[in-house]
């Protein structure tokens, strides 16, 4: 996954884990869980989509951002604001 310059949050933040299938990003079962402050993150591309355990498209009240530092097909994901 192509991502723009990664940067840490700095505090603790409320995020989801998601499940890569191409350019969709399905959040797993007990996916809810805290990113850690050192934790590097990225805007999300355009192209992704994330999907709700129910497969409806998730809309970000910020922006999305994924974490750069995990290994595919697992990722983790905050709405920033």
């Amino acid at each position: 996954m192509k991502t723009q310059a990664s940067r840490k949050l700095g505090k603790l933040y409320a995020a989801v884990k998601v499940e890569r299938k191409g350019f969709n990003l399905h959040i797993i079962q007990s996916g809810v869980c805290m990113s850690k402050p050192n934790t590097l993150f990225a805007d999300l591309p355009k192209e992704f989509n994330i999907f709700s355990i129910d497969g409806k498209i998730i809309e970000p009240t910020g922006r999305f951002m994924i974490s750069t530092e995990t290994i595919d097909p697992y990722h983790i994901i905050v709405d920033w604001h």
